[in-house]
């Protein structure tokens, strides 16, 4: 039996479960900033006060879901071969360029809040 779909299928499932997070947390935890308008210096309080839940909101949301991606890019890419074989090579190559950028640009991001002290600007100084 061929493991791919099995994979895919736990892969889409992981995939929802974390949009399900990231809504729950953004409904429940990140609500005082998603709501009203707060100024600039309001903003930044938030962001220091609540660092650590941005940090796995960002990991849940974006790395771990950009993880997931590939194999049930891989999968669908699978399934279209018999379709249109360059339809889905194009969307293949497009699904997993995407995964990539999902995965690197939060990753970034992610090594930027965890090695900046808020308190001090400095970047290099340890959190």
């Amino acid at each position: 039996m061929d493991q791919k779909p099995r994979a895919a299928g736990i892969a889409a499932l992981i995939a929802a479960a974390t949009f399900l997070f990231g809504i729950v947390m953004f409904a429940t935890v990140l609500t005082d900033y998603t709501t009203g308008d707060p100024t600039p210096e309001e903003s930044v309080a938030f962001v220091v006060d609540h660092q650590a839940a941005l940090y796995v909101w960002n990991v849940v949301i974006f790395i771990i879901f950009g993880i997931v991606l590939v194999p049930l890019v891989l999968a669908l890419r699978d399934r279209l071969e018999a379709l249109s074989p360059a339809m889905a090579q194009a969307a293949g190559a497009f699904g997993l360029i995407w995964a990539g950028l999902v995965i690197a640009d939060q990753g970034i991001l992610t090594s930027t809040i965890s090695s900046t002290d808020p308190s001090t600007n400095n970047p290099s100084a340890p959190a």
